[in-house]
């Protein structure tokens, strides 16, 4: 492979920013990507969630991987990418003035703290938390009211952690993704 060739491809766990593998791949292929992804999980086991970016080799080798391991993981498309490629025109204003908000008010260092003490307090109840926050995520007709106990946390937690992605100051979530 000539230098300059090919597409790096990363998987990280985004809460803790590690790297859990880095390639460096002739091409972007679905069953170039796959068994990389496949390797992934074999060593650190099934994600929670699926970033990606939004071109098709991604997609294809990401819903792959969930089919063949036949879970329940949603495969999220990076919203940064999609405003870098379809959207900047489309959602620039809001997110800005939104962004400039949060940045004004300087809470991220207590938003950051929040967010950790929140993470914290799941503990072993992370696994039923996750559930549920996602429950609740497409339950719509039950009016959006946040419920006690984890799932509580792990929505508030959530939503912390929302503010933090968009002021660029975030505590990541586990992602598969191409840099």
């Amino acid at each position: 492979m000539a230098a300059g060739r090919g597409t790096l491809l990363a998987a990280f766990a985004g809460w803790r920013q590690w790297v859990l593998g880095a390639w460096k791949v002739p091409t972007e292929r679905a069953d170039v990507i796959l068994p990389r992804l496949q390797e992934v999980v074999f060593r650190f086991g099934p994600p929670c969630a699926i970033m990606r970016d939004l071109g098709r080799a991604m997609a294809e080798a990401s819903q792959s991987l969930v089919n063949g391991l036949k879970l329940s993981i949603p495969v999220l498309a990076c919203h940064l990418h999609f405003r870098s490629d379809i959207g900047q025109d489309l959602l620039q204003d809001a997110p800005d003035r939104l962004r400039a908000l949060f940045r004004q008010t300087r809470l991220r260092g207590p938003w950051r703290a929040l967010a950790r003490d929140l993470g914290r307090c799941l503990g072993g109840d992370i696994d039923e938390a996750r559930v549920g926050l996602r429950q609740w995520q497409t339950e719509a007709a039950q009016g959006r009211r946040i419920p006690a106990g984890s799932v509580g946390i792990a929505i508030v937690r959530g939503m912390t952690q929302w503010i933090l992605d968009l002021t660029g100051q975030s505590l990541p979530i586990f992602q598969v993704a191409r840099v």
